[in-house]
């Protein structure tokens, strides 16, 4: 079941949202409901006729009165399709640009985290790196995706969020809770994400300043261009800051260009971007090594075809990621020990999609490669590659691997019940077995305002390069992992009326083969497959609109609370878990948005965690280690925001109350963090 956050995060679990008009005294909307479109209405003179339409037509009184009221303008969308995975079907969490705009969450990171069942791990602030965990999995096995184009890292999954743009030159983000292999292939093991940009069809530039504590800079710039059957946006941006603590000062920037042509019977999609960062990373990967220090480019370029109004119709996707890291075990002393690595990925996918009265029918065959060349991951190469822009180092090891796939998934409806079902049919030349992925979900619309779902698929996500070759300090890869999979079952309850909305969802996972980082008693991490690793959890979310729910003017914007629990139980001898074990257990979420008089604004999260597991504290002074267990935290983050006509001004606090907490082996988060920032559209 879809989840939306309408206007100002406003979620609603089913297709229709209550309309709201300031200025008709008769509020009986049944007739914009029934339409089932996004709705636009100006200020307009509108006919009482319309509301008495049999009468009328039974006259022929010209001379009968006609009654006009005026309507304030008001954008009301009464449905809204999502993009990564058939609508109503499964949890998906849309947080639409109004709700990125106004969130107090400083990075695309916190922004997911405000979401049930998420979980971000941190090691640098500000989306310099941060790792996507879904519904109690791994960081490795979340899928993120630009406008449906597969961009994970097959490094690692600490690259997936090196982006060309900053969160809020997003349009909209899709969070998918739960897997999607048979929808987009290896790797959408426990979830998936998707980030969607969208060039506007008008001229305008939108400008951010954001400056705040530890020297934090952003500047960012969104100027769309459209011309003729061409739209297209630009998207700069560059932050930096010096580090809220010793070695954890950073520089990023990025461009992106996204254009879109649209035609009768054709459109296309062409999008490009590039991202840089250059970053301390104090105890990123290890605490006894707190000069550590990273560099990272990520260039991106897509090409999305289809055929329009055509059936059946064809899509097409082509694309090319490449990202290069340089580490540092000391940042003043780069011949002690260093890493280059480059990965390449290829990817084309090409689709066909049929409909008819059994429904739509969507097969595709789908192509993608993941090369790396390293100066430590990998099999020896033939010969040495050059480093880009360092005569010291050559690329002496790598490693490359086709994947090649068909799916085939339909989706149908018959009364009250709709339905998708699929299957991958997967080979890999990473160990040349060839594997089927099915899934199914289902769907039954209990009465208008009250649904229930249930799913099962099986999913599989490959070993990264870092999993299989990384030989650091403290780590010691594996060559001889195997592809970990899963079979995962859910089920939820969906309830949403008239400014009330909730839903209450079930999961749990049968794994096999997890990958996961050992500590073993050479003091050193170690990459092993876990024979059986079995997840369970669920959410409950309630979300109130008190101007749809009481049709009066709102003080409260809009109220959301969350709860979500995931257990794991492991069928084997118990040991310290770098990443699998360390669940988090208990999310508690509140988010509230007020709006306050004078053209004020505030909007608050605050979130409780409770996670599973132990994590070793570095002790510097005597080189050694002490196993202790996670403690409960809460955060707050607070956004006041002033707007009038097309300027925004902000003051963002992250982490409020100043917490001392956390999350992620000895790395220490930062606490209270206060940025002031200026928003400005010239139209």
């Amino acid at each position: 079941m879809t989840l939306v956050n309408w206007k100002s995060s406003r979620h609603i679990d089913k297709k229709m949202e209550p309309f709201c008009f300031k200025n008709w005294s008769n509020k009986k909307y049944a007739i914009f409901n029934s339409l089932h479109k996004v709705i636009r209405i100006g200020t307009l003179s509108f006919a009482y006729t319309l509301l008495q339409l049999q009468p009328l037509l039974a006259q022929n009184d010209t001379a009968a009165p006609l009654m006009f009221f005026e309507l304030e303008e008001v954008e009301s969308i009464a449905e809204i399709e999502t993009e990564i995975y058939p609508a109503n079907l499964r949890t998906i969490s849309t947080i639409l640009r109004e709700q990125i705009l106004t969130s107090p969450a400083p990075s695309l990171a916190l922004l997911i985290d405000y979401q049930p069942l998420t979980d971000i791990r941190t090691r640098g602030y500000h989306d310099i790196q941060s790792d996507v965990i879904i519904q109690g999995g791994s960081f490795d096995q979340s899928l993120v995706l630009l406008n449906g184009i597969n961009i994970s890292d097959p490094q690692t999954g600490h690259f997936n969020l090196d982006l060309p743009l900053s969160h809020r030159q997003f349009e909209k983000l899709e969070i998918l809770i739960g897997p999607a292999t048979k929808t987009y292939g290896l790797n959408a093991y426990s979830g998936a994400i998707n980030l969607i940009t969208r060039p506007s069809d008008s001229i305008k530039t939108v400008a951010e300043l954001r400056m705040g504590q530890y020297g934090y800079y952003h500047a960012s710039a969104t100027i769309h261009l459209p011309s003729g059957p061409v739209k297209s946006m630009l998207a700069i941006s560059s932050s930096s800051s010096n580090g809220y603590r010793e070695n954890t000062d950073f520089d990023q920037s990025g461009i992106y260009l996204h254009s879109n042509l649209n035609l009768k019977f054709f459109s296309a999609d062409l999008m490009a971007g590039l991202n840089r960062k250059d970053f301390g990373a104090n105890s990123f990967y290890s605490p006894r090594f707190p000069e550590q220090y990273e560099e990272t480019d990520m260039q991106f370029a897509g090409l999305k075809l289809s055929t329009r109004k055509m059936n059946p119709s064809i899509e097409s996707i082509f694309y090319w990621r490449r990202h290069t890291d340089h580490f540092l075990l000391f940042r003043n002393n780069p011949s002690y020990y260093q890493n280059h690595h480059k990965t390449d990925v290829l990817g084309a996918e090409t689709n066909l999609i049929f409909s008819s009265v059994l429904g739509i029918t969507k097969s595709g065959i789908t192509i993608r490669s993941e090369q790396i060349v390293s100066s430590s991951l990998g099999t020896d190469l033939p010969s040495a590659e050059p480093v880009y822009n360092n005569d010291s180092v050559s690329y002496t090891f790598g490693d490359k691997r086709l994947l090649p796939g068909l799916f085939l998934n339909h989706t149908f409806q018959i009364g009250r019940i709709k339905s998708s079902g699929g299957i991958l049919f997967q080979s890999s030349s990473f160990d040349e077995k060839f594997r089927l992925y099915p899934g199914l979900d289902l769907a039954y619309q209990i009465s208008p305002v009250l649904s229930i779902t249930g799913a099962v698929n099986k999913s599989m996500r490959l070993p990264t390069f870092t999993d299989l070759y990384y030989q650091g300090p403290q780590n010691v890869g594996n060559p001889l992992l195997r592809p970990e999979e899963a079979t995962t079952f859910e089920s939820g309850i969906f309830y949403n009326n008239f400014g009330i909305s909730g839903h209450l969802s079930l999961f749990y996972r049968k794994g096999k083969e997890t990958i996961d980082w050992i500590w073993l008693d050479d003091e050193k991490w170690h990459t092993q497959n876990i024979t059986e690793l079995n997840t369970m959890g669920g959410e409950f979310t309630v979300s109130i609109d008190p101007a749809a729910l009481f049709n009066a003017s709102k003080f409260i914007e809009h109220l959301r609370t969350s709860y979500s629990y995931t257990e794991i139980s492991l069928s084997s001898d118990e040991y310290i878990s770098n990443y699998a074990l360390d669940n988090l257990r208990h999310k508690w979420l509140l988010d509230i948005g007020i709006e306050l008089p004078w053209n004020f604004s505030l909007n608050s999260n605050t979130r409780l965690y409770s996670r599973n597991g132990t994590y070793l504290l570095y002790n510097a002074e005597t080189g050694s280690s002490e196993e202790l267990p996670y403690k409960n935290y809460i955060l707050n983050d607070l956004s006041i925001r002033y707007t009038i006509k097309q300027i925004s001004l902000s003051i963002d606090i992250s982490n409020v109350m100043n917490v001392e907490y956390i999350d992620l082996g000895s790395f220490i988060q930062p606490g209270r963090w206060i940025i002031a920032g200026l928003r400005v559209n010239l139209i």
